[in-house]
């Protein structure tokens, strides 16, 4: 969780040098669905990392999962001023409507964090670099898998009262933020 507050904090201080004041999208969807924090701006997203930073139960696995979800919205939604579009989302609503639909068939959908060609599993959503033949790509850094789960978090094939359903998860490569991500996940209702 450390390495998270730190980072969040980096990407925020590099939005305010970038003269950054809001955000791509906002308001934030998972602060307001997991703590009722509606976050518009890049200094409501400061407060909101300080607040969780001292409120954060961390004896709480649930809590800490979903304060995790939220410091990865507010990485990914402050960079866009300043970010390479290397490294900005690849994908969006329209390709997310597709795991959905994978959903109401009554299939799992899969998130695969840098597996690389290692990928057992024909992933359906992908986070990382070399992604497999035909999947939804996310973005190369682990935080724009958040784009995709914000969208799930607000559809029914997808999640129910806050917790995600239909879904599994899979790692590769052993990075800080992959796992932070991957265990996350598994605490609000992916299958590992």
């Amino acid at each position: 969780m450390k390495k998270l507050f730190s980072l969040t904090k980096t990407k925020i201080r590099l939005a305010q040098q970038a003269h950054t004041v809001g955000m791509k999208p906002q308001p934030l969807i998972l602060p307001e669905k997991f703590f009722g924090e509606k976050i518009g701006g890049v200094s409501e997203a400061e407060k909101f990392m300080q607040k969780r930073k001292n409120d954060t139960n961390y004896n709480n696995q649930v809590d800490m999962a979903k304060t995790s979800l939220c410091l990865f919205e507010i990485i990914e939604k402050v960079k866009y001023e300043y970010e390479p579009p290397r490294y900005r989302p690849k994908a969006g609503e329209d390709e997310f409507r597709q795991a959905a639909e994978h959903a109401k068939e009554g299939l799992e959908v899969w998130l695969s964090i840098m597996e690389g060609e290692q990928a057992g599993q024909q992933p359906m959503v992908y986070v990382g670099e070399d992604p497999p033949e035909n999947c939804i790509h996310l973005g190369i850094p682990v935080s724009t898998a958040i784009i995709f789960l914000a969208y799930a978090i607000k559809n029914a094939e997808l999640s129910e009262e806050n917790h995600f359903k239909n879904m599994v998860v899979s790692k590769g490569r052993d990075t800080l933020l992959g796992s932070t991500l991957y265990y996350s996940l598994r605490r609000l209702g992916f299958r590992g």
